[in-house]
């Protein structure tokens, strides 16, 4: 079997406590693996006692909460009690994977790293060179159920997008309303069990959409943080308000341009062949392009309000979008039936954002 890694995975390390929005303090609730238990329940002395006050062990076992959020085994100085006193080799499977995730295709194991962590933010956002994979061959196997020739249709169709993504030549707004078109007409021949050879070409007829609709969508998801509604709704109305400043916004940020292919390829790895489970390649694709949309409509607001744009900035911005829609199944569920529910997410629509 073969594990695939971007290009930029073995750049990942944690940054523990100088980390700004460090994950063992955002209330989220962390489970604990069987092996990870029965060692814990093995460790005696000062930190033995604090273990076994500090985790729920009935099922499903999980670290218990400080009020405030906090993981009860990180310290005053943002670091971890497990990793300092036992190594990094006795942490929880959840801890230690963080952020990275994994997609299983039989033969292949897709490796990545997830946007919500801020340091893996960081590294997306400033690779400069264009996307590539490298292989590493391991004795893993796990196998899965899926239609081969349609994973190989989206390997092929996939690859395309990356290339395109990449293509300097083009503005990234039309690189990305391009891929948009092409993923609806890959999902026709999907439907129709065609699978024809399809090229990615220039859309130019296509009407201008409203961006307050995706943030009036997006209000209506599952929030990890209630602060974020009102964020949501405080970005529309910026908006609105200063859409004359657009464009000397697009000109002043030239350097978002690589941001958002980064971004747009982030999301293409992650998610488009998830469609060889459920037959769906456009939604994968709309879903980048709404998050796309959205970003650098909140790295528009940002700018406004400092008169300025640095990539810290962006990589806070994107952490917390990322935290808010990626770490939750239902809602990223929810868009992909939107895409199809909605009227305002319809193709064309989604082609009139860029």
């Amino acid at each position: 079997m073969i594990k695939c890694y971007p290009s930029y995975y073995k750049n990942f390390k944690c940054i523990a406590d100088r980390c700004h929005n460090n994950c063992c303090a955002a209330g989220w609730e962390i489970d604990i693996d069987e092996e990870s238990i029965k060692y814990y329940k093995s460790v005696s002395g000062v930190l033995g006692d604090k273990l076994h006050k500090g985790i729920e062990i009935t099922p499903p076992s999980h670290f218990i909460l400080k009020p405030d959020g906090r993981c009860p085994f990180l310290n005053s100085k943002n670091l971890c009690d497990i990793y300092i006193n036992l190594g990094e080799e006795h942490l929880c499977q959840i801890c230690s994977e963080h952020p990275r995730f994994y997609q299983c295709f039989n033969d292949v194991i897709e490796c990545g790293l997830g946007l919500y962590c801020e340091e893996a933010a960081r590294i997306i956002l400033s690779e400069s060179t264009p996307f590539y994979t490298y292989k590493v061959e391991t004795n893993t196997f796990v196998h899965c159920k899926y239609n081969k020739e349609l994973y190989s249709y989206l390997r092929i169709a996939r690859a395309k997008i990356f290339k395109y993504l990449s293509d300097t030549s083009i503005d990234i707004f039309s690189r990305i309303k391009d891929i948009v078109w092409y993923a609806h007409t890959l999902q026709q021949n999907i439907d129709f069990n065609m699978m024809d050879n399809e090229e990615i070409f220039s859309v130019t007829n296509y009407s201008k959409s409203d961006i307050s609709f995706i943030f009036d969508f997006l209000r209506t998801l599952i929030p990890n943080d209630q602060n974020w509604p009102n964020y949501l709704k405080d970005c529309k109305q910026i908006i609105k308000e200063n859409q004359n400043e657009f464009s000397k916004f697009i000109v002043e940020t030239h350097e978002l341009e690589k941001y958002l292919e980064n971004i747009s390829t982030y999301f293409i790895y992650r998610y488009f062949l998830d469609a060889v489970y459920d037959e769906d390649a456009l939604s994968k694709v709309k879903f980048m392009a709404i998050s796309v949309a959205a970003l650098h409509s909140m790295f528009f607001c940002k700018w406004l309000e400092k008169n300025s744009l640095s990539l810290t900035d962006c990589i806070f911005i994107v952490q917390k979008f990322s935290e808010e829609i990626e770490c939750n199944d239902d809602n990223i569920l929810k868009i992909y039936n939107s895409t199809y529910e909605l009227n305002e997410f319809s193709t064309e629509k989604i082609l009139g954002l860029f």
